[in-house]
């Protein structure tokens, strides 16, 4: 063994261009895996602690039952006397009462001040502090700052704020925060800051109602009364238990009751489950497990690239081993111990370059508490495992050597031959995730788990047998022309690759891996988008008035300002109903159903006549000419395909909404709680998703399933409405959203000024248009996809360092021809050539199969929605973002040329003395 291992050094040390590659390749993929490991392993050693900030003092907390409450509703304790009864439980120590809810806060210390933070995130859940209203005279948190105000019978508006916010928000003592309420803003001034656990300032614990908030303003019950315009309802029940009192006990003996009157316990272990289990933290977690196996697979391929070579050009002296005694089994340990010879030191130099970084970016020294010892372990057996896996092939290579071999130098791989059924194996494991799209009948969680499982395997081993095929065609046709291009004989391209089949895909395996997780993710990405961008057949400018309502007299005078000239602006009449119990529930998977859409009344006669009109959209189902009729003549709306499939809804349903002034006329034997409207058409309406969370259309806030158009005046005879929060139509596209924003503001501040009592009224003004829209979605897209997109992108650029692996193999296999080439007159700038061609025919294969499997990978990705797998969304047509996959394109030609490069160093070597 001894000897073994003084062979393999001295073979490491000769091959030092091979053994840098692969022990680099190595490092930066432990690397990345400590990385995103720790940080995850960090974020859940914190939970403990930050989970007993947030209960303060309290041992035990009560809330209502999870659950998700219409749009404008907050979830309430079913049984009024249950906060009486623990009161006077024996166990209890004191209680704490508060009323939490969610409301727009902000700053004006922020840049733009309130006002722009209103406007920006209308419609975007607001990562803003949770509203508490409380009657405790004592704070349960430590105070950092300031006082805790007598919250039971303080009367003036002043609040105490959690430290993160105040810091992310910019507020010190005697600054406002500022709270909207329905139209109405108040400000609060903060007198106390409390120590708040580290988090974000926006995260809400729970849905609704569900424990304590991350980060809270504390107001006292009165203000919080005048602010919600509703009398004090705890919704959160915090209680300390007098000393002895054991939690677990006291929750077993009320647990019952609890759940019998609709509540339940929620306590630091609560509190660190749901803190783990936040959909930021789940993918944190997945993101860095699927980062592992990635990553690991990448570095596996690419160390069995690296053994390979070093296999075959090590024929003679393995020969010679087995000559001077060495059993098959020693050959084959020889590769095993190279394998871990570059493993086991750059996975120590990938840990410690990870660990130094972490400690580095969070100022803590001590490793122990940036990582876990079972991740550490785990790191290391993956990282093994991987490179022992890689070895087996070239051992059993190796262990096949003869002593015969020893005058026969490199010995080649067989020249690569078709194989049909490997062809048709492949085409049949990529069909896979197809037919579970489209087959009947199916379950929709047993269709997502063999969708997940079996599809997206079917789909790796399916690519991992295209590749010989890819390799081929690449070799064929890019050979062809390539050669032509550069002007090098095509006889010396013909069998570049193919002669070299085991170490050519390998080489491509490894680069398709992170190429075709970016390419899937990009297609499906931007496809995604097509249904949130905007509609040239629907009107482009959205103005909508915040804080305030137009009369009709107002519309008339803000229709008549100068910047409004040219255009073409109607009011629009809105309402959020919820859907009645008659209409299905929206089929989605894995959401709560959506229970309310925006109906919309619009002046259909102004809408729809005329040269251009403003509302010519594609119907799916239904006639235009008699959509128009029923709309005008009968309580009749249109709705969107995505609204009408996911309900199954068509021509001539009746559809429901709740809240209105005239009975459904239904038969006798029905019992409706909604309105009756008749379906007139259904319409591809795309972008009317992002155009309702994003203007306030959502009148009553929370998510709406869809916008139905129907005529004004039936709007305005089931919702009596007399004025107007919107200005619907087209203007000019020389004037931007921002020009309509500040001149309308400005009038409408100045019409209606001052302060109405105690809240001071902003009037705002938020226009959106063709390009504001596209412009809005583009750049959160972009913003999403570039995230998930990096991870493949960094894959790729270690997967390059294979392909200086394969360039240097293939230089070092030829050395004897090249020599001859030189011999007979062929230019070094021939040469050159001919390895660059070489590298760019490897990353031209591994692009064309990237492409193949990963746009069939998105397009099955995106026909699933059909069954209701995201909200509002069904099917959207596949979009191909162009410039993004040529910019990838140009990527990985400058790695091939990088490589071809660092391959190069090692040609100017060769001599015609290599032809002995």
């Amino acid at each position: 063994m001894k000897l073994l291992v003084k062979l393999v050094y001295r073979d490491l040390k000769a091959h030092i261009g091979r053994t840098l590659v692969s022990f680099s390749a190595i490092l930066i993929s432990i690397f990345l895996v400590v990385w995103m490991m720790g940080n995850v392993d960090t974020l859940l050693s914190e939970f403990k602690d930050e989970a007993k900030q947030y209960m303060g003092e309290y041992h035990v907390s009560v809330i209502p039952q999870a659950g998700r409450p219409s749009p404008g509703q907050v979830l309430k304790f079913r049984d009024a006397s249950l906060i009486n009864d623990i009161a006077h439980a024996p166990e209890v120590e004191q209680l704490g009462l508060y009323e939490q809810r969610r409301y727009l806060i902000g700053s004006d210390n922020l840049d733009g001040g309130f006002d722009e933070h209103v406007r920006l995130t209308l419609g975007i859940p607001p990562q803003s502090p949770t509203l508490v209203g409380t009657n405790v005279d004592t704070t349960a948190y430590e105070l950092v700052e300031g006082e805790w105000p007598k919250m039971s019978s303080e009367k003036n508006w002043v609040g105490v704020i959690g430290s993160a916010c105040a810091k992310h928000y910019k507020v010190k003592l005697g600054d406002e925060m500022k709270i909207r309420s329905g139209e109405d803003v108040y400000a609060v001034c903060i007198v106390g800051m409390v120590q708040q656990a580290q988090s974000q300032p926006g995260v809400m614990m729970g849905k609704a109602a569900g424990g304590p908030a991350v980060s809270s303003l504390f107001v006292p019950q009165s203000i919080f009364e005048i602010i919600s315009k509703e009398a004090f309802s705890p919704n959160l029940v915090q209680i300390q238990l007098k000393e002895g009192v054991v939690p677990v006990e006291f929750r077993k003996k009320w647990e019952l009751e609890l759940k019998n009157k609709g509540a339940a316990f929620f306590d630091v272990d609560a509190m660190v489950h749901l803190l783990s289990s936040s959909r930021s933290v789940v993918q944190q977690k997945e993101s860095a497990k699927t980062a592992v196996w990635l990553v690991l697979v990448c570095s596996l391929f690419i160390m069995f690239t690296s053994l390979s070579i070093g296999v075959q050009q090590k024929m003679k002296q393995l020969s010679m081993l087995r000559i001077v005694g060495f059993t098959r089994k020693q050959v084959s340990a020889y590769v095993v111990i190279e394998s871990l010879f570059m493993c086991i030191p750059a996975m120590i130099a990938g840990i410690g370059a990870g660990l130094l970084l972490m400690m580095s970016a969070k100022g803590e020294f001590d490793w122990l508490s940036l990582i876990k010892g079972d991740t550490l372990w785990m790191v290391c057996l993956c990282a093994i495992g991987s490179c022992l896996l890689a070895s087996i092939i070239p051992a059993l290579r190796a262990s096949r050597v003869s002593v015969l071999d020893s005058s026969s130098g490199e010995k080649p791989l067989a020249f690569w031959k078709f194989r049909p059924w490997m062809l048709l194996l492949a085409l049949g494991l990529l069909s896979l995730q197809p037919l579970i799209v489209f087959y009947p009948n199916l379950e929709l969680e047993t269709r997502k788990w063999l969708f997940s499982a079996l599809g997206f395997t079917g789909l790796a081993l399916g690519a991992c047998l295209l590749v010989p095929f890819a390799v081929a065609f690449a070799e064929k046709l890019g050979g062809k022309w390539g050669s032509r291009l550069m002007g090098i004989p095509t006889s010396l391209m013909k069998l570049q690759l193919s002669r070299q089949m085991g170490r050519s895909v390998s080489t491509v395996i490894a680069m398709s891996v992170g190429m075709t997780i970016f390419l899937a993710v990009q297609i499906w990405g931007y496809s995604m988008l097509v249904p949130f961008s905007p509609s040239s057949k629907t009107p482009g400018t959205l103005i909508s008035f915040l804080n305030t309502e137009l009369s009709p007299d107002d519309v008339v005078e803000a229709l008549k300002q100068p910047i409004l000239k040219n255009s073409r602006l109607y009011p629009i009449y809105v309402e959020q109903p919820n859907l009645g119990a008659e209409t299905k529930a929206p089929r989605t998977a894995g959401l709560s159903p959506i229970r309310s859409v925006v109906l919309a009344g619009l002046p259909l006669d102004d809408f729809i006549q005329g040269k251009e009109p403003l509302l010519k959209p594609d119907f799916v189902e239904g006639n235009p000419h008699q959509a128009w009729k029923e709309l005008k003549e009968t309580r009749s709306v249109l709705v969107p395909s995505t609204f009408a499939r996911t309900c199954d809804l068509h021509v001539g349903d009746m559809i429901y909404f709740e809240e209105g002034s005239i009975k459904p006329a239904l038969p006798s034997n029905r019992k409706s709680k909604g309105q009756a409207w008749t379906i007139a058409g259904v319409i591809d309406y795309p972008g009317w998703h992002w155009l309702t969370k994003t203007s306030g259309l959502r009148v009553k806030g929370g998510r709406s399933e869809a916008i139905c158009i129907a005529d004004e005046k039936w709007v305005k005879q089931a919702y009596p409405k007399s004025t107007v929060k919107f200005l619907w139509g087209a203007t000019p596209s020389e004037i931007s959203a921002d020009a309509l924003q500040d001149d309308l503001s400005l009038w409408i501040k100045n019409k209606r000024g001052g302060s109405q009592d105690k809240a001071q009224i902003s009037p705002l003004v938020k226009a959106l248009t063709y390009e504001s829209i596209a412009e809005s979605v583009t750049g959160r897209g972009d913003q999403v996809i570039f995230t998930m997109s990096q991870l493949p992108l960094i894959m790729m650029i270690i997967a390059s360092l294979s392909v200086v692996n394969a360039l240097m193999a293939s230089i070092h296999s030829r050395k004897r021809e090249l020599s001859l080439m030189r011999v007979i007159g062929v230019s070094w700038s021939t040469i050159w050539r001919m390895i660059w061609l070489e590298s760019l025919l490897i990353v031209g294969a591994a692009g064309l199969l990237s492409f193949a499997v990963g746009t069939l990978a998105a397009w099955s990705s995106i026909q699933i929605l059909a069954y209701g797998y995201v909200f509002g969304i069904v099917t959207p047509p596949i979009h191909f973002p162009w410039l993004h996959l040529l910019g990838v394109a140009l990527l990985m030609f400058i790695l091939a040329g990088i490589a071809c490069w660092i391959a190069l160093r090692g040609v100017k070597k060769i001599t015609t003395l290599s032809l002995r």
